[in-house]
């Protein structure tokens, strides 16, 4: 899977406090982010994006910069998700949202990032001083942060413990990340084995633990 695979699964493990099993499927997921990031570098342009995508990059900016700050790296990497799953069948992505985003992943998956930064910006031959590594932190604008559209329950056992808030093109990573984020859910699912986790696409979470 690669360096950056496993970066992003150990962060998209959990609240960085606690400690979980290994789990593999948290590197199928990761797989897929850095695979669809790599895709999305070939239809970089000069073309305006739209107000949607403008709204959801400085959500996804707010949102991770709030996260990494407190270390909620696991939900960090579900933003980052839920971004690229936004972008990803656009046709073409406008240059400065994708070199926004390339700052904002870099922490997470500094390989992948170096690489398509220095591809976008069509450097011949690598210096220091151009590193993404060594690039200013993208800042977002408030007003056009896209709130969160739609807010689900998540049952426990059969029993609603918690409510997610969870915006468009949520994957069920995403949503996995954020009901266990939750303080309340996490109380509920703590030091326990989850044995099932499903989740209706924007209607219900239940988590079915032993």
């Amino acid at each position: 899977y690669g360096a950056d695979a496993l970066r992003l699964a150990i962060s998209f493990l959990g609240p960085y406090e606690d400690t979980y099993p290994w789990n593999e499927n948290g590197m199928k997921a990761t797989a897929r982010l850095i695979e669809t990031v790599f895709n999305i570098s070939d239809k970089i342009s000069d073309k305006p994006a739209s107000k949607e995508i403008i709204s959801s990059y400085n959500l996804m900016v707010k949102n991770v910069t709030s996260m990494a700050e407190s270390l909620k790296f696991n939900t960090a990497v579900s933003e980052l998700m839920i971004f690229t799953n936004k972008i990803k069948n656009d046709t073409e992505v406008n240059i400065d949202v994708w070199k926004g985003f390339l700052k904002i992943l870099a922490p997470f998956a500094p390989f992948i990032s170096e690489e398509l930064w220095q591809k976008v910006n069509q450097y011949n031959e690598f210096s220091k001083q151009n590193s993404i590594h060594l690039q200013e932190w993208p800042k977002f604008d408030e007003d056009k942060v896209k709130q969160p559209t739609k807010t689900i329950a998540v049952q426990v056992n059969g029993r609603i413990r918690g409510e997610i808030e969870l915006t468009d093109n949520e994957t069920e990573e995403t949503v996995r990340a954020k009901a266990l984020q939750n303080q309340r859910v996490g109380s509920f699912v703590a030091n326990k084995h989850i044995i099932k986790f499903i989740y209706v696409p924007y209607k219900i979470v239940s988590i079915l633990t032993d």
